[in-house]
């Protein structure tokens, strides 16, 4: 299964990026940046904007993204059940 199937994105594929919703936009972030090979991923609230199925899906492919390297996900909504780490850091406000 390629990236527009995975993540749903056949309907708006030929659209340009103006008319997208936010999380069509995050979608497409995240399709253009999958075929690069990383040893470091560093994800700025990856999960805002997108709906639940989404999430779930990127989940996955941080997971996967990790076992080759190291996936650092900065994120206010943790997805619950969906992103397991090896090590997390909680702030509040702004101390470990």
């Amino acid at each position: 299964m390629d990236w527009v199937e995975r993540y749903e994105l056949s309907d708006w594929v030929r659209e340009r990026a103006k008319n997208l919703s936010a999380g069509s936009l995050r979608k497409l972030w995240l399709f253009m940046c999958w075929p690069v090979r990383q040893s470091v991923w560093i994800l700025d609230e990856p999960f805002q904007g997108l709906d639940g199925a989404s999430v779930m899906r990127l989940c996955e492919d941080i997971r996967m993204w990790s076992r080759s390297g190291l996936a650092v996900v900065v994120a206010h909504d943790w997805p619950v059940g969906g992103l397991e780490c090896g090590t997390l850091i909680g702030l509040e406000r702004g101390e470990c």
